[in-house]
């Protein structure tokens, strides 16, 4: 992926928190190996959003998280 703009990337990061809040709504009926897989989705999600919550920091959109 290129450069984004701060409003591509607020979007982007709007996104993001959206599909994790979605994960975690259908998480409770997941059998064992859909929980695997969910797990480790989630996991990318959560890097996601670090990385372009440091790329909005940066770019003077938001401030960093203590």
């Amino acid at each position: 992926m290129g450069f984004m703009t701060t409003t591509e990337l607020m979007a982007h990061h709007r996104d993001l928190l959206n599909s994790l809040a979605l994960l975690d709504k259908a998480a409770p009926g997941w059998n064992k190996a859909d929980r695997e897989r969910g797990q480790a989705t989630r996991r990318n999600l959560q890097q996601e959003i670090g990385r372009v919550e440091g790329d909005l920091h940066m770019a003077g959109a938001i401030r960093k998280q203590a």
